[in-house]
């Protein structure tokens, strides 16, 4: 069975089942994730103010499958009285490019295999997360 293309909107098309942040998906992503991902907004606001409790003076924090760097952008702002380290871990060559745009940190560009298999463990965090605060 041939996939269709489909407009997922934004100017981005794809096909059932195999979404590919390529570079023009890049350009629109902080745009599209916010009206296709329910509370993405609040889930970021949740995780800045989570973060006065753990992020502390000579921090390092890790962000897995950081997109365009937005959390990171954020996080370095609202901690930048402390001395933290910021690592953005993403596959994608345009996120990367706008991640570093975006951010004064170093962004670093992992392997695609090894990447997949954290972004399927933070994913099954995240539900475990959700389903044990249900």
């Amino acid at each position: 069975m041939k996939k269709k293309n489909t407009s997922v909107g934004d100017g981005i098309i794809s096909q059932s089942s195999n979404w590919k942040f390529t570079k023009s998906v890049a350009k629109v992503f902080d745009k599209h994730i916010k009206k296709s991902v329910p509370l993405y907004d609040e889930a970021h606001s949740i995780i800045l103010k989570m973060s006065d409790f753990f992020i502390k003076d000579n921090s390092r924090v890790v962000d897995i499958g950081s997109s365009t760097g937005t959390l990171i952008n954020h996080l370095e702002k609202r901690h930048s009285q402390k001395k933290v380290s910021y690592l953005g871990i993403e596959p994608e060559k345009g996120m990367i490019t706008l991640a570093k745009k975006k951010n004064k940190k170093k962004i670093l560009n992992l392997l695609t295999k090894v990447l997949k298999i954290i972004q399927f463990l933070k994913i099954l965090l995240q539900v475990a997360f959700i389903l044990y605060n249900s």
